[in-house]
């Protein structure tokens, strides 16, 4: 099993870092989990077979998380993926991805499914919303989902707080515990996720020191112990950190 950070930058466009995306491979699976900017050229420069990427976790709809979810989908197909691609998110997941495959890429799929057969036919996209709890279990592995804070102490809308949510996913499979915490501060379900894992990803918090000449005057690194950062070394194109 292998675990290859593809991207660990934010919002904001970084020519050495390119945003959310981690990759999971267990002997010829591709699991993805978010798909921030970017993420098929890393998975490009990793040389991993693109249309061998079948399944996506999603922690939750910031753009830096989901802004190449479309390149997967399409991609994926047009470099040979056999099965179909299933999507699992939050709320909203559904419907974020019948949008795209309906109204914004609907033009795309028809002109290379129709047009360009050699491409073998559109190969469908399956979105599922799922809570916390067990997501799946194919029998050579297994993952469960966590509800994690993410902004929920924001002045936000009720409406908008009804409709939000942000998991962390704990993934296992050949006797081993991968946790994956997404966005977050400590909190009940990511202490559930770093309960013995072999190995973690967790989000790292960096804030600017705002002035009013200058707001990037420096960063300073917020640490808890529940929540441990991942060091964020000199990127590279696809980091392999554990195998």
């Amino acid at each position: 099993m292998e675990v290859i950070l593809l991207g660990t930058g934010g919002p904001r466009p970084d020519p050495h870092r390119m945003a959310t995306a981690k990759l999971i491979r267990v002997r010829e699976e591709s699991i993805l989990f978010d798909a921030g900017r970017g993420v098929m050229v890393q998975l490009s420069k990793a040389g991993v077979p693109l249309g061998a990427a079948n399944t996506v976790f999603l922690t939750h709809h910031h753009f830096d998380h989901i802004g190449d979810l479309h390149d997967v989908m399409l991609n994926s197909w047009m470099h040979g993926r056999k099965d179909d691609l299933r999507i699992f998110g939050p709320t909203d997941t559904e419907r974020l991805v019948n949008t795209l495959v309906t109204q914004v890429y609907d033009k795309d799929i028809a002109w290379r499914d129709q047009g360009e057969p050699t491409f073998g036919g559109r190969k469908p996209v399956v979105a599922t919303d799922i809570i916390p709890g067990p997501v799946l279990d194919t029998g050579r592995w297994k993952i469960s989902a966590e509800l994690v804070s993410h902004g929920d102490g924001l002045d936000m809308s009720p409406a908008f707080l009804a409709r939000w949510m942000c998991l962390g996913y704990r993934f296992e499979a050949e006797g081993k515990v991968i946790a994956i915490s997404g966005d977050t501060v400590p909190c009940p379900g990511l202490e559930r996720l770093a309960e013995a894992p072999t190995y973690s990803c967790r989000f790292a918090f960096w804030q600017r020191r705002r002035s009013p000449t200058n707001i990037s005057a420096g960063w300073r690194n917020t640490r808890s112990p529940a929540a441990t950062r991942l060091a964020r070394s000199r990127p590279r194109p696809a980091s392999r950190n554990w195998r």
